[in-house]
């Protein structure tokens, strides 16, 4: 807590908006811009994987915050202040922290696959502003940001060994994204076991990373039908012009997101309360970035070029 309060002592206005700003790097928003400008527009077989590690980064951020259960600096120093505009996304437990494990993962494994010198450096040190923003904000401790810094780098490498090692090759691919799934299902099961067992009552804390699993697991189930799908009938490329390519990002990321918030309206509506609506939402989401979006630009581009 000692740096905390040191950081706490030299906020201003402005460096308050400044690292409000630098912390956003690291949530969903850009994560699936991000991945969805790779998977469309850079290298698809590359977004893949990825998204295999992704999954992954996210599963286990998860269980690590249930199993250790730490306190918001703020929590364990009542005197301690937060940066409020940073408080309604520090949601679930402190340890570790989710921004800067999102974002390490993401610029670390653009960091790895770009040429560009330039924007290997510039990739390689956004997770770390993103880790003082989190500490600066009040939001969480050195500690918090060193484990998601670490477990990230051992992730982005094992994200871009994959891709070198397995490339486009279908089986691999298949039997990674299977995986993923099979990791994600015991990650419920020990949720619910340390639900069971570790609290007498559940914390909103623990409910909301729960909640969150949920959409993480209907993610992973929607990838192997993807890459299935993708393999034998669409078979998409990623080409055009930067324009061409520019109008995918923007339109079908517009898309993805309307059927986000749309399906999440429309499955509260009609679904029991205590339902996770993330499972089915998140899967259905996976399936229009991953299928429907590239099916539609890749008839576009087929019909341009005839």
């Amino acid at each position: 807590m000692e740096l905390l309060y040191l950081l706490e002592k030299i906020r201003t206005p402005f460096l308050d908006r400044l690292f409000t700003y630098i912390t956003m790097l690291g949530e969903e928003a850009v994560i699936i811009a991000a991945m969805l400008c790779v998977l469309w527009c850079i290298d698809k077989y590359y977004g893949r994987m990825m998204l295999f590690t992704g999954v992954l980064s996210i599963t286990l951020n998860g269980l690590l915050k249930v199993v250790f259960a730490a306190d918001r600096p703020w929590v364990i120093d009542s005197s301690f202040t937060v940066v409020e505009s940073a408080r309604a996304s520090a949601t679930g437990f402190s340890f570790p922290s989710g921004h800067t494990a999102n974002a390490a993962f993401l610029f670390w494994c653009l960091a790895l696959y770009v040429k560009n010198k330039a924007l290997k450096i510039v990739f390689s040190l956004i997770p770390f502003a993103v880790a003082f923003s989190r500490m600066y904000l009040g939001v969480h401790t050195p500690l918090d940001v060193g484990v998601s810094l670490a477990i990230s780098a051992v992730l982005s490498l094992l994200c871009f060994g994959f891709y070198k090692r397995y490339g486009e090759t279908l089986k691999p691919t298949i039997i990674i994204s299977l995986s993923v799934i099979t990791f994600t299902l015991a990650a419920y099961i020990v949720y619910y076991i340390l639900g069971q067992t570790k609290f007498n009552a559940l914390p909103s804390e623990f409910i909301s990373g729960f909640l969150d699993l949920f959409k993480i697991i209907g993610l992973s189930i929607s990838m192997p039908i993807i890459f299935l799908v993708d393999y034998k009938y669409i078979k998409y490329t990623v080409g055009g012009s930067i324009i061409f390519r520019m109008i995918i990002l923007i339109a079908g990321t517009a898309t993805v997101v309307a059927v986000k918030e749309l399906l999440k309206i429309v499955l509260e509506a009609i679904l029991p309360p205590l339902f996770p609506e993330g499972l089915i939402r998140y899967f259905f989401v996976g399936l229009v970035g991953g299928l429907l979006i590239p099916a539609i630009f890749e008839a576009i581009r087929k019909k341009k070029e005839a």
